[in-house]
Order: structure tokens, then C-alpha cells, then sequence
């Protein structure tokens, strides 16, 4: 029986071939595609480690950012009332208006 030339050789279904040569040839694609799957499945968890760190040092930042504006906005409250005024929604929204510029909000 003639060996098949190699452009019958690729036309061969190895899924449907259970002959030992054509099983071997699936078993070897599968363990091929197993090992891209799983190098891809690593670069995807070194990703997703990269944006929880990334998430973690956000979020840290925010919130040492937050307690920095709410430390300045109290200050700014007692500065006022050491100033002698009444704290009412002018005064409140005029230390906001305040805040915001000097925080480059």
C-alpha cells in the first residue's frame, strides 16, 4: 500500500482516525493545545495579580487622599470658628469652595 503523499497526509481527520498512529498524532495536538491553554491561563493570573496590586495602591492612595482632605476641611472649620464666625451653610460651602481649589479638585 502506497504511503499517502503530504497533502493527503493533512487532509486526515485525526479526531475520527482511531488507528494507533492517528490516535498518538490527536493525543500530541491535545497536549499542544493543553500546554497553550495553560501558558495563557499564567499570563492571564500574572495580569490579574498585576491589576490587584495596581487596585491596592489606588485605593491606598485615595484613601490617604481622602483623610488629607477631610483633615484640611476641619482645619479650615476651626479656623473659622477661632475666626468668630457661625458656622451656616454660607460659611460651610465657602470652606468647600475653598477646599476644592486648594486640593485641585
Amino acid at each position: 500500500m502506497p504511503s499517502p503523499s503530504p497533502s493527503q497526509e493533512s487532509e486526515v481527520d485525526y479526531s475520527t482516525d482511531f488507528s494507533p498512529e492517528g490516535a498518538l498524532h490527536y493525543i500530541k495536538k491535545l497536549e499542544t493545545q493543553n500546554k497553550e491553554l495553560v501558558e495563557k491561563y499564567k499570563q492571564l493570573e500574572f495580569r490579574w495579580i498585576g491589576l490587584e496590586r495596581d487596585f491596592d495602591d489606588l485605593e491606598k492612595r485615595a484613601d490617604k487622599r481622602l483623610h488629607e482632605v477631610a483633615k484640611r476641611a476641619i482645619e479650615m472649620t476651626l479656623d473659622a470658628v477661632k475666626g468668630g464666625k457661625r458656622i451656616t451653610r454660607n460659611t460651610a460651602d465657602g470652606i468647600m469652595r475653598d477646599l476644592k481649589e486648594e486640593m485641585e479638585f
